[in-house]
């Protein structure tokens, strides 16, 4: 289970545990509302009672402490729910769930219906939910690779039986994980053979996904993490393995990855161009990208995230101490988006705390202190 998914329903302790949960998350949601006020201009979040019903917490808080100004501005709402109220609605921003569409029909019916009513009205949205349905990870590759960037081939597995009799066209190594979720079971199938231990019926919409090898020369994998706001992109993470699955329980943490890790942090992401035109393809406004190289260099996109784990300092303090500032930047960036959607420009942008922006001509800029790794179209 997602760790920020609230448990669903089961009988009737189930039920009433569901009901508890929403009644404890609509007091915290009243009490932030509250506390806001009616600021003239809203920027209104929907979120989900269960799945990653709590996303974005700690961003919230981090603009409670370092902008406080700005915290009155975000009017927070469950989806199902009650319509929110749209008339000092300045922008619309869905922290749900991707693909919305083909996880949860009932949310996304709904949501529509709200899109619908700030169409009317003319106010802008942050990744419509519609968009959504271009992170299926079978969808995402095709768009991502129209733009010129390697992606892993893949076939979606409508039936099991037919997919063993010719694997749709894939030769081993490949594996086979869910389309449509994240953070699922993979399993690797070096044999044909190996097909008798995927787990069929435990798979919502399994897809078979071609193996791209992104071992180094030094026999490690790589995991690249780019994130885009709007036009601009923040190099977020490196994380290295020993295994081909990138987890965070496998994760190296020793003196020559942190340093590796740093040096990427550090400076514009060298594929901002091209993951940013990859970025306008999903139709998508914000969304990370997980990637990698192949031999000799090539880039390779795993697969983009919309909804990306922000915070999230990993290997104890001695590693988290390089990790943390990056939030300043990442949060900082976030609501500097959000407030030029709404037209908020002042004062609440005026007050937020330096970031430096550098462009591809800084690219060989260094600074010790803290992450310079903001790139700009």
């Amino acid at each position: 289970m997602n760790p920020w998914d609230a448990p669903r329903p089961r009988g009737a302790v189930g039920a009433a545990r569901a009901l508890a949960h929403r009644a404890r998350v609509r007091v915290r949601d009243l009490r932030h509302n509250l506390r806001a006020g009616r600021p003239e201009r809203r920027i209104v979040v929907l979120r989900q009672w269960h799945n990653n019903w709590n996303y974005n917490d700690h961003f919230l808080a981090w603009v409670r402490a370092r902008v406080p100004e700005a915290a009155p501005l975000f009017s927070l709402h469950r989806a199902p729910g009650r319509m929110p109220a749209l008339d000092c609605c300045a922008l619309l921003v869905p922290w749900l769930q991707d693909p919305l569409r083909e996880r949860f029909p009932d949310v996304f019916a709904w949501v529509r219906r709200v899109e619908d009513a700030c169409a009317a009205r003319a106010i802008p949205i942050v990744n419509p939910v519609a968009h959504l349905s271009h992170a299926v990870k079978s969808v995402a590759a095709g768009l991502i690779a129209a733009t010129g960037i390697r992606t892993a081939r893949m076939v979606p597995i409508a039936d099991p039986a037919a997919f063993r009799r010719d694997q749709g066209g894939l030769t081993p190594p490949f594996f086979v994980r869910e389309n449509v979720r994240h953070g699922s079971v993979m399993v690797m199938i070096d044999d044909l053979a190996d097909l008798d231990r995927v787990p069929w019926a435990g798979f919502e919409a399994p897809v078979a996904v071609e193996f791209v090898d992104v071992r180094g020369p030094d026999g490690l994998y790589r995991r690249y993490r780019y994130v885009a706001i709007g036009e601009r992109g923040i190099a977020r993470s490196l994380r290295t393995t020993a295994t081909w699955r990138s987890t965070r329980e496998a994760r190296i943490f020793d003196d020559a990855t942190c340093a590796e890790e740093v040096r990427y942090l550090t400076r514009p992401d060298p594929n901002h161009a091209r993951l940013q035109r990859a970025r306008v393809a999903l139709g998508l406004d914000t969304v990370a990208f997980d990637y990698g190289y192949a031999a000799g260099g090539e880039l390779v996109v795993f697969e983009p995230n919309p909804l990306p784990n922000l915070w999230d300092p990993t290997g104890g303090p001695r590693y988290q101490a390089y990790q943390v500032p990056l939030f300043d930047l990442i949060y900082g960036e976030l609501l500097r988006y959000y407030l030029r959607r709404a037209g908020r420009a002042r004062p609440a942008l005026s007050a937020l705390p330096a970031v430096p922006v550098l462009g591809a001509s800084d690219a060989g800029s260094r600074h010790a202190a803290a992450p310079r790794n903001t790139s700009t179209r």
